[in-house]
């Protein structure tokens, strides 16, 4: 259910009202600006009691930076001003991106949200579920935003990620704005760091505090107080940071974005201990920006409770104890692309212990097998054909598809490194122009894949469907003995990469190359390993388009369909294009259909990319696979389709 989940917390909880003063003057005015918004009441959905109080005092905490804040909160509105109230915030984001001497922007919401397949995540306002497009689309902001120009933009999403619920057709036919205007191609120079309650499909967390359950042992609502815990564990860092979460930059002491991430990591499971609630409170944070970065400083939190008197809310207050004890997922990521040598943005904390690392070593290694049961095997039985289709894990009950197609059988191999598989092969002649094909499998799921010559795609299924899909040439080809020159180094990159994306973690991060200026980026690193592996390059593709660095996935749209003679694939075609405020448009000549990475789905709004009516309606199946995967009732909508010659 797309909702927050409300707990009662029968411990007390310790307010101190100490000042933390800055030790220096803020940034000048007018280089800093944010968009603060927080929405208590979405029709039709649970009223939240912190997001507008918890809104007002980080827009506080943010004048006293020295930014330009545009505050927009539901507390005091006329229906007419409910109704619409996604044109005044579009204004404020107008206002913001004609400003030039900007170089940082905070953009903040709190409230109702959910997160879908094929939108990802989507900020509900009071009128959304009335008017489709009273809301954001999170994606379309992101692209949008890179076109600003602002060098550095900050994202802080205290809403629910889980899915929206399946019977209300409110939920579905929500569309959402991404706020901003669309003058120019998006900037490599404009870098957005990412801070959001929950990872894909969970929740984030209101919970209710009694002011003081001790005092009395009948707990009247009047006496109750409320937090989110994201944004209260936000506060509390700028309000009273413990001295090891203080760095020192342009002469005073700040928080910064990366010691930030590594705290909130370490501080939502302990607040969410200390209010009794044993739920998965893991935010998803991603900081490509360099480690000078921040925020804020320190503030003092008298200052800040001021705007919120009379309201229910629960003031902040900082864990003292912030030590590094157990790696993040991010962490064990980090250091294994830091072993292929390849960037990795990583949050920055305390110096790390000798059980740190003991711990990381053996995260690393459960990553390491997880890698191992997605490699495909090393040489299925197609040598010099033209094409062909591996299944690992599930058997198919049909494919649908142009191309002919030849059951070979269940075959057993090898990985490249000795390890037993067995797949179920067919045998596929695509066109030079590429082919779509539905599998359906026997787990009640079904993927959408292109059929490319020359390529067998090894397809490893998962109980929601395409778990991943790699592409490798048909053995004894030309581009075979190429390919088989990178050896494991090769499928190892794809698997890790693969198992990031699951996880919602992988990025490109070349800030540290920008600031060495080293010119030893990810595109420079991954360049020999995208020439000739499809995969490798639609994900390289992703990671460069979510981070506005579109000359990097042109050319690797130029390189697929140039160099390698691939058929150009949707995915690339896709993310090559420059973004727009508005239109629709279907792509022609690509294959398949619809994007093969889940992603991009979200991608097409701010594309302008339309798909075909009878994807449209099988879209509602879609699952949060990797790879674009559906449930039973979708894939059978595309298998009949394809057959009926409809869908190429």
């Amino acid at each position: 259910m797309m909702r927050r989940r409300a707990f009662l917390c029968t411990g007390s909880a310790f307010l101190s009202t100490l000042p933390y003063l800055a030790s220096a003057a803020p940034p000048r005015p007018q280089t800093h600006a944010a968009l603060v918004i927080g929405i208590g009441k979405t029709e039709k959905l649970p009223t939240l009691r912190s997001p507008v109080p918890q809104a007002h005092m980080l827009a506080a905490l943010l004048e006293r930076e020295g930014y330009d804040v545009h505050l927009h909160v539901d507390e005091v509105l006329s229906d007419a001003e409910r109704a619409n109230m996604v044109w005044p915030i579009k204004q404020s984001a107008w206002d913001i991106a004609a400003k030039d001497s900007l170089t940082q922007l905070v953009i903040f919401f709190s409230g109702h949200g959910f997160w879908s397949p094929e939108k990802e995540d989507v900020w509900l306002l009071p009128n959304a579920l009335r008017d489709p497009d009273q809301a954001i689309h999170v994606k379309s902001l992101e692209q949008l935003a890179l076109s600003s120009r602002i060098r550095n933009i900050v994202f802080i999403g205290d809403a629910c990620r889980s899915l929206p619920d399946p019977s209300d057709d409110a939920q579905a036919r929500v569309r959402g704005s991404g706020l901003f205007p669309s003058p120019n191609a998006p900037s490599a120079d404009v870098i957005i760091d990412r801070f959001f309650a929950a990872k894909s499909t969970k929740p984030a967390y209101e919970v209710e505090v009694p002011a003081d359950p001790a005092a009395s042992p009948l707990i009247t609502k009047a006496s109750e107080k409320y937090e989110s815990l994201f944004t209260q564990a936000i506060l509390g860092a700028f309000t009273e940071p413990p001295d090891t979460l203080l760095s020192p930059v342009d002469g005073r002491q700040v928080i910064t974005n990366r010691k930030l991430w590594e705290y909130l990591e370490d501080q939502m499971p302990r607040l969410a201990e200390k209010r009794q609630l044993y739920e998965n409170v893991t935010p998803f944070i991603r900081v490509p920006s360099r480690d000078t970065v921040y925020i804020a400083g320190p503030h003092a939190l008298d200052t800040l409770a001021d705007t919120t008197a009379g309201m229910q809310i629960q003031l902040p207050s900082a864990d003292p104890d912030f030590s590094a004890r157990e790696p993040s997922q991010t962490q064990v990521f980090a250091e294994a692309f830091a072993r292929q040598d390849l960037p990795f943005a990583a949050p920055k904390g305390p110096e790390r212990t000798a059980e740190f690392d003991a711990n990381l070593e053996e995260r690393l290694f459960d990553l390491r097998a997880q890698q191992s049961r997605i490699t495909p095997m090393r040489d299925p039985p197609l040598s010099n054909e033209p094409g062909g289709i591996a299944i690992y894990g599930a058997k198919t009950t049909d494919i649908g598809t142009t191309a002919e197609i030849g059951y070979v059988g269940i075959t057993d191999g090898e990985t490249t490194e000795g390890t037993p598989v067995t797949a179920e092969i067919f045998v596929a002649d695509p066109p030079e122009e590429g082919a779509s094909a539905v599998l359906s499998f026997d787990n009640g799921t079904g993927c959408v894949l292109a059929l490319l010559r020359g390529y067998v795609a090894h397809v490893f299924v998962t109980d929601q469907g395409a778990g991943m899909i790699a592409y490798e040439p048909t053995p004894g080809s030309d581009a075979w003995y190429e390919f088989e020159d990178y050896g494991q180094r090769r499928s190892d990159l794809r698997a890790l990469v693969t198992l990031a994306l699951k996880d919602g973690l992988f990025g490109v991060d070349d800030s540290f190359a920008r600031a060495a200026g080293n010119g030893q980026t990810f595109a420079d690193r991954v360049r020999f390993l995208k020439f000739s592996d499809p995969t490798l390059g639609i994900y390289a593709a992703y990671g460069y388009a979510q981070d506005g660095i579109q000359g990097e996935v042109r050319e690797i749209a130029e390189i697929q369909s140039g160099r390698n003679q691939l058929a150009p694939i949707f995915d690339n075609v896709l993310l090559a294009r420059d973004n727009v405020a508005e239109g629709e448009e279907l792509l022609e000549y690509v294959v398949p259909f619809c994007p093969m990475l889940r992603n991009g789905w979200s991608y097409l709004p701010v594309k302008g990319v339309a798909i075909p009516e009878p994807v449209q309606a099988a879209l509602r199946y879609l699952t949060p696979a990797v790879w674009t995967s559906f449930t039973e009732p979708g894939v059978a909508i595309l298998l009949d389709t394809v057959k009926s010659g409809a869908l190429r």
